[in-house]
């Protein structure tokens, strides 16, 4: 992997390259930046794989940085001496979020999770996700990013997605719940090959769970006798026709 170090101490950086440098890691240090303005700049010439990222610095703040890059390709580890933005951090997606000094077995744990994400997503790029996933009779699984870990869960153990802004919470057969850095949409065009259905603007459904049909105004479904659903009146001739009701 190729990366480039963000942070305001020069010894920290250089304490940051030797680690990585003298370990297994892997990783080609690519370049470094001392504040906002510049790490913008090098993230932009170099593309990185992965960005080490302080959070106080000259001209802004790691976030801030972020920000210029709305649809990145890179993934985040955070290191810092501040432990107060490490629920901001895991909101815009980073990696891992890791205190000065640096543990080495945390640092390498958050390397892990990077790399399995972009092996991961290189392999959606790669594939046919409708074919490779929902269309082969082999059980599969989805993989999300939530917080410090990495959740793979199996498709027909998902009841329903609910969007929550540009999140989205899944609901699972065994009763949990996950919040994925995915919008619904997404999870939409993942499933189309699924036995999933778009119920609702805020809703993806599992065709499998369905055990009622309630036609109230608005109608409801009713999922595992449990969850009750409300299905908006433009999906609902389509969702009808879908599950074969006249």
């Amino acid at each position: 992997m190729r990366a480039i170090i963000v942070d305001d101490e020069t010894d920290s950086i250089k304490n940051l390259t030797h680690i990585i440098n003298s370990g297994s890691y892997n990783i080609q240090i690519i370049g470094t930046a001392c504040d906002c303005l510049s790490a913008v700049e090098l993230i932009r010439n170099s593309q990185p794989d992965l960005v080490f990222l302080d959070v106080q610095m000259p001209h802004g703040n790691g976030f801030q940085v972020l920000e210029q890059f709305p649809d990145r390709k890179f993934h985040v580890i955070f290191i810092t001496s501040y432990n107060m933005y490490a629920f901001q951090a895991f909101k815009v997606s980073a990696i891992d979020y890791l205190l000065k000094p640096i543990d080495e077995k945390e640092l390498s744990e958050a390397i892990n999770k990077a790399r399995l994400i972009s092996d991961f997503n290189k392999f959606r790029e790669s594939q046919n996700i409708a074919a490779a996933y929902f269309n082969s009779g082999v059980v599969e699984k989805i993989c999300i990013h939530e917080g410090r870990n990495i959740v793979f869960l199996e498709i027909k153990d998902i009841v329903y997605f609910k969007a929550d802004g540009s999140y989205t919470q899944i609901f699972t057969l065994q009763g949990t719940k996950h919040l994925a850095s995915r919008s619904i949409g997404e999870f939409e065009s993942l499933l189309n090959s699924s036995p999933f259905f778009r119920i609702h603007h805020s809703y993806l459904v599992n065709k499998e769970f369905v055990s009622e049909i309630r036609k109230s105004n608005p109608p409801t479904v009713v999922l595992q006798g449990i969850h009750q659903l409300p299905v908006s009146r433009r999906k609902k001739e389509a969702f009808y026709k879908n599950l074969d009701l006249h």
